[in-house]
């Protein structure tokens, strides 16, 4: 297949997917009264509660640059200011392109190696983004279901609550699970030859030297995770950007006049977050605009308003993050490298320390260890 009929394809889908959201969009806002009072609403939100949201979703893109650049390392030479950049683009501009979030982790994986970013390092440290993320979003959503669930009395605010209670104490449960398994080189090499199996179209490689491949990629996530206080870092990194994404929410809410409930907030938060996913539409285009105003009117919130604050929330969660994320890409192509890093200056002689020690070990040769993420 030729990359311009591979193009035209995914333009296919995406022009059919925006069409399927806004006739998704159309429904809801016709039901709540026509677009004349969902677009009244909007235009007519309050502009203190807009600056508030606008400052919860930069804090929420500053600290995945934070996890970004932590888990990178120094030799990207990656700024403050770039790795928020960078974060634009995989979560802001990556998120509404046809094959998301793949083309946002390809764009951030070409320009880590234009930096000189080794590509098995580009590669952990984009998955180990993703990784930290995602389970940021099932913690928070799940602890909050589980306060929802014990704390609130009406029944009206959150429909099943103790279920969602159960489903919350399920995922807390699932985390030391999953800690333990990631962390386990018996099931990274396990995984390696599963992978190894499925790429049936490639030479067949001994489960030896698959077993072989896996344990070294073991080694290097456990060394880019590195010590607890930085695995509390990266947590805390991507728990503030959920956090402050899920203010963003709030403060929209606020800004089209709809006083949120707790319960109501964080199921409708979580609904959203569940739509984006569907397939086939940029960035969750009409099935959040569906799934949101839904559980916020079942929470007993006004269906005009309801869609008018996730409109607003929509706004500046997801286009104005892929505006600047456009702009970010162009931006960051065209700023000039900064120069090496010199380990030679005062204060670096743990890095030196460090370096040498690494080359000891005969793992760091090309195509083993990658350096120590600190």
């Amino acid at each position: 297949m030729t990359l311009d009929v591979r193009a035209r394809r995914k333009l296919v889908v995406f022009a059919l997917g925006c069409i399927v959201g806004g006739v998704a969009i159309y429904t809801v806002a016709t039901s709540a009264g026509g677009f004349a009072d969902a677009i009244s609403r909007v235009r007519h939100v309050h502009l203190g509660w807009i600056a508030a949201g606008l400052v919860a979703e930069l804090a929420s893109f500053v600290a995945i640059g934070a996890l970004l650049r932590r888990l990178v390392g120094r030799e990207a030479r990656l700024g403050k200011r770039a790795a928020t950049r960078l974060g634009f683009v995989i979560l802001g501009l990556g998120n509404v392109l046809p094959a998301a979030p793949a083309e946002g982790l390809t764009m951030a994986a070409v320009e880590l190696r234009r930096r000189e970013v080794e590509p098995r390092r580009i590669a952990l440290a984009l998955g180990l983004m993703q990784w930290f993320t995602n389970r940021a979003i099932f913690f928070f959503l799940a602890l909050n279901l589980l306060a929802v669930g014990l704390l609130v009395q009406d029944r009206h605010d959150v429909p099943h609550r103790w279920g969602l209670a159960m489903l919350a104490l399920a995922i807390l449960a699932s985390f030391p699970l999953t800690a333990r398994l990631v962390s386990s080189a018996r099931v990274a090499e396990w995984l390696a030859i599963a992978i190894g199996r499925l790429r049936f179209w490639r030479p067949r490689v001994p489960p030896v030297e698959l077993r072989a491949i896996g344990a070294e990629w073991h080694v290097d996530t456990m060394r880019m995770i590195g010590s607890p206080v930085n695995r509390l870092r990266l947590v805390g990194s991507a728990l503030i950007a959920c956090m402050a994404d899920a203010a963003c929410f709030w403060f929209s809410l606020s800004a089209a006049g709809v006083d949120p409930r707790p319960g109501g907030f964080i199921v409708a938060y979580g609904a959203g977050l569940l739509a984006a996913l569907v397939p086939f539409l940029p960035g969750g285009f009409g099935a959040v605009e569906v799934a949101m105003p839904a559980v916020l009117h079942k929470a007993g919130v006004p269906l005009a308003p309801a869609l008018a604050g996730v409109l607003t929330y929509r706004v500046l969660g997801t286009l104005l993050p892929a505006f600047c994320g456009a702009i970010a890409l162009v931006r960051l192509r065209r700023t000039p490298l900064p120069e090496a890093p010199d380990l030679a200056d005062e204060g670096e002689l743990a890095d030196l320390t460090g370096l040498a020690g690494a080359l000891e070990d005969p793992l760091d040769q090309p195509g083993g260890r990658v350096g120590p993420a600190n």
